[in-house]
């Protein structure tokens, strides 16, 4: 977390998002608490920045910023976001799929959908972990499928996005694998 007191600092002992703001943060300091307003602007650069770091932090910040669509001559935060899918660096490409699912905004999930098959294993496992943040029921057949036949860190997602997508269909797509018994302990392991 950082502001206009504190230009370095990275955490804090307390985080609320003000409901009645876009985006503020509340950061509990040793001079009370203080509410920062995001700078989308600076964010949007920063996406542009040669730090890998710079990048991610940027993308994190736009995936919680207020999910209100764009006024005329606005940026479209989503569409900002999904390009970033493609960065070379994986960090970056991670934190741009995951916050497009935080972001809220449905009209996104055909884009994770795809994202699913990206040849990156980062951006497969952002996507998932936003499908489920979406509830997407649609990507159901494609989690089961990464819960048994992706990485470790694939089938953890997996799992995390089954569980909040909660149907019928994505609970089934958990139970099912648990009781194959070909799996390897590690494999169950990963998808508890």
């Amino acid at each position: 977390l950082a502001g206009p007191d504190f230009p370095a600092a990275r955490t804090a002992v307390d985080l609320a998002v003000a409901p009645e703001l876009p985006l503020y943060v509340e950061a509990v300091t040793v001079e009370g608490p203080v509410v920062y307003a995001p700078d989308i602007e600076g964010a949007l650069a920063a996406l542009e920045s040669p730090e890998p770091a710079d990048r991610a932090a940027a993308a994190r910040l736009l995936g919680f910023a207020a999910t209100v669509a764009p006024a005329p001559g606005e940026p479209n935060l989503s569409d900002a976001l999904l390009g970033m899918l493609d960065d070379p660096e994986p960090i970056v490409a991670y934190a741009a799929a995951e916050a497009l699912g935080r972001r809220g905004n449905p009209a996104v999930a055909a884009d994770l959908l795809v994202a699913l098959e990206h040849p990156t294993e980062a951006v497969r496992t952002g996507a998932a972990l936003s499908l489920g943040y979406l509830r997407t029921e649609a990507a159901v057949p494609d989690l089961r499928a990464m819960l048994v036949n992706g990485s470790a860190a694939e089938a953890v997602a997996a799992a995390e996005a089954l569980g909040r997508i909660g149907s019928p269909e994505a609970i089934d797509a958990l139970l099912v694998p648990m009781a194959d018994q070909s799996l390897t302990p590690r494999r169950h392991a990963a998808m508890s």
